[in-house]
């Protein structure tokens, strides 16, 4: 609304006023800013009255007149006001509709008053006239019955002044294909593409109801040709989406639509609009490369099941929608699957049609694939180059044992193998096993086997194994591990050498004591040699008697038995022999005869991170003490001691016999 309208509103609502200043009920509206065609319009009416006398039990009924009409949804349009005080007034609200064909202008509602006063007959205040003051004149008695009744029943029709100033105008902006964050260009054959109508509404009035219908031709088919946009506020574009099939016979260029607007209940707005159709796309495959295009990998015979990734792009100025691809290979690339969706592309942005290849034993060279790409109108096919020429190649780069130096019956050295692919693609599905020989055997894992899994080009790994020596070598030893290396499309087996040192032959060479049971503080005699052809140093003796024999511990020194059992003897070159001499105690209760014990001998030796132990049985012979010696003459070995025996005791036997007889004799 401008400002001339504005200003004429005020005047005409003045004049109104000051017109019916002199009625006894006036009306006034206030309508809002309103719109022809809109409907549920608030309309608010102050009901003033201007007269002494209060107006009772008011009725108030629009009389509707072009361009006015009841709101279509209320059925009820009168209102009911218990009491308007004099001088006082009431505002009522109607909701009305205007005429789809009202134009700008100011226009006149009528409005019917039904209300009661008291009687001015039986008020206190005098009468002056035939009729009250405060009826108007061309108002009508409702009851002219001599008898006087307290209320007197009227009506009278008053006019309100209503503006009609406002408007609704919907502007239709061209159309674009897509969306308005991603529009696409649309070329014959494309398919079904959303199709965006700008909108907006330039009135001073807010739309409601909003519904959007298109008509569109020469080779477009509208899938959805209606869309329900609400409400449209003043200055606020919105968007009438549709969906289009844009087929194979539309033509290039701007192809004539319509595009109809209804808004309020009825009013209605068409426009004509130009839909844009580009030329047709033109996709081209870019190369091709195996892995993906951030990560891409050198592939070689053999290599087995490897993503094979072709960028596709539309060097066109149309976007395609629905594009799939199709891919067949030469012999020894053998596509899992043939076909993939590659999906929509806009205009110089690629994508990318995947197929999972498996390559098998073929010759390094370039192959060329057959691609085809299927699109919503129409097809192309290229042929794609495709290189195979990297092998892996995987060596043993470096290895090592710790403790570095192995020596006999040592029960788990670390072996630490470093491999490396130096070839020319990524080794896959790598597999390691290591075997052992008669010297050294694989410990950990127990199959020798590390599973690696992909080994990539010029980065070495570390395999660990665990590995144990025999124990009873005395020379140095050679021994060959071999390691087993084997992946897709390889197989390679590498030698691990290592040497085992020798370690030194301790042997004990004589054993000698006089022991007897029950002997206490007896030596023991006990000659050590190293046989080997190694140094023995440090070597210490420890005495185990197998409860036979125990350390002798002097009385006088009791914490001497912490270290009687041990003897240092230090370092034994080979061929040397040494005594050692253990003070023991012989158990009492022991019976006579060969014994067992253990000497356990400890040693380091020259490169050896851990001390070597061996220990050695013993044989000791317990002699019997003097009780037992005379215990033994008396107990019966034989017949013949028997007999001997019988012949002592019976000579005995005689010889106090012939005692006892010379006595009675000489008495």
């Amino acid at each position: 609304m401008n400002g001339y309208n504005v200003l004429l509103l005020s005047i005409l609502i003045l004049l109104a006023t000051i017109t019916v200043g002199a009625e006894a009920a006036y009306v006034v509206a206030h309508p809002t800013l309103m719109a022809p065609g809109e409907t549920g319009v608030p309309l608010t009416l102050t009901i003033i009255n201007n007269e002494e006398y209060p107006m009772l039990n008011v009725t108030i009924k629009p009389i509707y007149t072009f361009p006015f009409g009841q709101y279509s949804t209320i059925n009820k349009t009168n209102i009911t006001i218990p009491a308007i005080p004099a001088g006082s007034s009431v505002n009522v609200t109607l909701l009305i509709d205007v005429n789809p064909k009202a134009v700008d202008g100011i226009y006149t509602m009528r409005i019917r008053l039904y209300y009661s006063i008291p009687n001015p007959k039986l008020q206190s205040i005098p009468i002056q006239s035939t009729l009250p003051p405060s009826i108007p004149r061309n108002s009508t008695l409702a009851n002219s019955s001599k008898a006087l009744q307290p209320y007197i029943r009227l009506n009278s029709t008053v006019n309100a002044t209503v503006p009609v100033l406002g408007y609704v105008s919907i502007g239709v902006d061209t159309p674009f294909w897509g969306s308005t964050s991603s529009p696409i260009q649309a070329s014959p054959g494309i398919g079904v593409v959303p199709l965006m109508v700008p909108l907006i509404n330039t009135g001073n009035v807010a739309a409601s109801n909003v519904t959007a219908y298109i008509r569109v031709g020469d080779g477009l088919v509208a899938v959805t040709n209606e869309t329900t946009i609400g409400y449209m506020p003043p200055g606020v574009p919105v968007y009438a989406a549709f969906l289009i099939n844009v087929t194979g016979k539309a033509r290039i260029g701007a192809l004539n639509g319509s595009v109809t607007i209804r808004y309020f209940a009825n009013s209605t707005q068409r426009d004509e609009v130009m839909i844009p159709i580009t030329g047709r796309p033109v996709l081209v495959a870019q190369g091709a490369v195996w892995g993906s295009p951030q990560s891409p990998i050198t592939v070689g015979p053999g290599y087995g099941v490897v993503p094979l990734v072709i960028p596709i792009i539309d060097t066109g100025n149309t976007a395609v929608t629905n594009v799939s691809a199709s891919i067949a290979l030469p012999h020894g690339l053998t596509p899992l699957y043939s076909s993939t969706p590659v999906g929509s592309l806009a205009p110089g942005i690629p994508n990318y049609a995947v197929f999972m290849v498996n390559v098998s034993n073929v010759e390094p060279g370039t192959y060329y694939a057959y691609l085809r790409l299927n699109f919503n109108g129409g097809s192309a096919s290229a042929s794609v180059p495709v290189v195979v020429s990297g092998s892996p190649d995987v060596v043993v780069q470096s290895y090592y044992t710790d403790p570095p130096n192995l020596f006999p019956g040592y029960p788990a050295a670390q072996l630490v193998v470093y491999l490396a692919d130096v070839g020319t693609s990524i080794a896959r599905n790598v597999r390691v096993q290591l075997a052992g020989d008669g010297y050294v055997k694989v410990i950990a894992p127990s199959n020798g086997v590390v599973n690696v899994g992909n080994l990539p080009v010029g980065t070495p790994i570390p395999i660990n194994f665990v590995i144990s020596t025999s124990d009873n070598l005395y020379a140095e030893t050679k021994v060959n591990l071999t390691l087993y290396v084997n992946g897709t499309g390889f197989s390679r087996e590498y030698v691990i050498p290592l040497t085992v040192k020798p370690k030194a032959l301790l042997e004990v060479t004589n054993v000698t004591g006089s022991l007897t049971a029950g002997a206490s503080d007896v030596p023991l005699y006990i000659t050590i040699t190293n046989m080997g052809n190694i140094t023995a140093r440090n070597v210490e003796v420890v005495l185990n008697g197998q409860g036979i024999l125990q350390p002798y511990v002097s009385s006088s020194n009791p914490l001497s038995a912490l270290t009687a059992g041990r003897l240092e003897v230090g370092d034994l070159e080979p061929g040397q022999s040494i005594q050692v001499v253990f003070m023991v105690d012989a158990e009492s209760g022991v019976s006579p005869g060969n014994y067992k014990v253990t000497l356990t001998m400890l040693w380091n030796q020259s490169g050896s991170l851990i001390p070597f132990i061996q220990n050695v049985p013993l044989t000791v012979k317990i002699q019997p003490s003097l009780g037992q010696s005379a215990a033994n003459l008396l107990v019966p070995r034989s017949i013949a001691s028997i007999m001997f025996y019988v012949v002592v005791i019976l000579v005995i036997a005689l010889i106090v016999v012939a005692i006892r007889a010379r006595a009675r004799r000489a008495a």
